[in-house]
């Protein structure tokens, strides 16, 4: 007897090898608690152990992304020992193949996956030098290639890297994860591939929003719901993913309540997975939508909360996109105050950004909170430079609300013929972009009321409210 439970314990995969779960041998906890192997030991046989007696917990680890998995089974080796303990010996690398073949295993395996990854990165550079619309046919034409997990992810990712610059590729990459899902032998049979595939379906769906064709949006989220409904219920992340992305299309089509409402329920569903990242991007939206309603104090606490959940670098456009709601809610609200020691505390994310209409952003916060203390000079010529270079990098939205604030700039400096050639040229330098007809008719108010002498400040404020309800869809 005393001899078999020695075997278990140097071979715990001997239990699991009889068809019971793989335990922790109590030898562990005792190694760990004298300092001779690494916490991590444990918690990576913790973790197998309670993948072999739950399969709720299995089909969520299984749900992840093999670089997700990677990512934690390293956290959990990396455990740090109590302040108390003595220095560890060995690493937990060390540790683990001589104390658990099943863990040994299970490192053996992540290193497939890394080398599976790196030709998926190879696999989707490949595909990007194509021309869209013979991506799918060189996937179809392979034999073995183009066909794991891996690229159907970094596909996803590159497509929600893409959205807001190029929303046509973001759109492209989205529809190709389907097809390799399709052409992966078995994947569709999987809950994780079927969950990868919806969200495939939907940023699909989103680029289009983002495109402008909301109607087309409309439909591709229409048929995402009947394919969803059709499935077995998905894991909450997947479930909230997809109900944040259409509640973006309702912010686009300004039907606020349902947006609200599919908010709502992906913060909830983010908050039951546990994605404190999830919950940011969900934080980001309903400060917007707040914003849009008129409740701006209510939108600058939602913002800020979000931006504490959201890394400056790892999501560094949807954290700037929250710092800019941010700062105009404050403009909004005349707290130029604080929204001039908000901006301070901010700046090093916006030189960190790799966004080209940062620097633009952060003239126009500048000018408008310039204009604000009443530094008419300074607003000037921070209000120009921000139309100008949103002009140039083809933001003509944003240009539009630069060139009001300037319009403001000139009339509180006093600067009649500044505001008067500013008029005059104000349709001819929009005209000819690519700019929505509400925007260009809320320019043509400013135009005609500083020609007739009725442009004030309240009448600006009017307008930007009609331009910030004129904003375009994927901004």
């Amino acid at each position: 007897m005393e001899s078999s439970k020695t075997d278990e314990i140097r071979n715990p995969s001997s239990a699991e090898n009889a068809g019971e779960p793989r335990h922790v041998p109590a030898e562990h906890h005792v190694r760990t608690e004298r300092g001779l192997q690494p916490p991590g030991v444990v918690a990576i046989l913790q973790h197998r152990h309670v993948e072999d007696v739950c399969p709720q917990c299995r089909q969520a680890w299984e749900a992840l992304s093999t670089d997700d998995r990677r990512r934690l089974l390293a956290a959990l080796a990396d455990l740090p020992p109590a302040a108390s303990e003595p220095p560890l010996g060995p690493p937990v690398a060390a540790h683990l193949p001589a104390l658990s073949p099943d863990v040994a295993e299970e490192e053996r395996r992540v290193e497939r996956q890394r080398r599976i990854r790196k030709q998926a990165m190879l696999d989707l550079w490949r595909l990007r030098r194509l021309p869209p619309e013979r991506r799918e046919e060189r996937i179809l034409r392979a034999n073995k290639r183009f066909r794991t997990r891996a690229l159907a992810e970094l596909l996803l990712e590159a497509s929600r890297d893409a959205v807001r610059t190029d929303p046509a590729e973001a759109e492209s990459l989205a529809s190709l994860v389907p097809v390799v899902l399709r052409e992966t032998p078995g994947a569709l049979d999987r809950p994780w591939a079927r969950a990868l595939a919806l969200r495939g379906h939907a940023h699909q769906a989103n680029a289009i929003r983002v495109s402008g064709d909301l109607p087309e949006a409309e439909r591709r989220f229409r048929a995402l719901r009947a394919r969803a409904a059709a499935l077995p219920p998905l894991d909450p992340a997947t479930a909230a993913e997809l109900a944040s992305l259409e509640a973006s299309l309702r912010l686009g089509q300004r039907r606020h309540a349902e947006a609200e409402e599919l908010l709502d329920r992906a913060l909830l569903l983010f908050r039951h997975a546990g994605d404190e990242v999830g919950v940011g991007k969900v934080g980001v939206k309903r400060g917007m939508l707040l914003r849009a309603e008129g409740r701006l104090a209510a939108a600058v606490d939602e913002l800020r909360d979000a931006m504490l959940r959201l890394d400056p670098l790892e999501h560094s456009q949807l954290h700037l996109s929250a710092v800019n709601s941010a700062l105009g809610c404050l403009c909004d609200l005349e707290r130029f105050t604080e929204a001039e020691r908000f901006l301070a505390d901010r700046l090093d994310d916006y030189e960190a950004s790799e966004s080209p209409y940062a620097g633009a952003f952060v003239r126009a916060h500048q000018g408008r909170i310039a204009l604000g203390m009443g530094r008419h000079a300074e607003a000037v010529e921070q209000l120009a430079a921000s139309r100008d270079g949103f002009l140039e990098l083809g933001r003509t939205y944003d240009a539009a609300l630069a060139t009001l604030d300037l319009a403001c700039a000139h009339l509180a400096a006093g600067d009649r013929a500044a505001l008067r050639r500013l008029a005059a040229s104000l349709i001819p330098a929009f005209r000819s972009r690519a700019v929505s007809r509400e925007t260009l008719a809320a320019l043509g108010l400013v135009a005609r009321a500083i020609s007739e002498d009725r442009f004030t400040a309240a009448a600006a404020a009017e307008l930007r409210r009609r331009l910030h309800a004129a904003r375009p869809h994927g901004g």
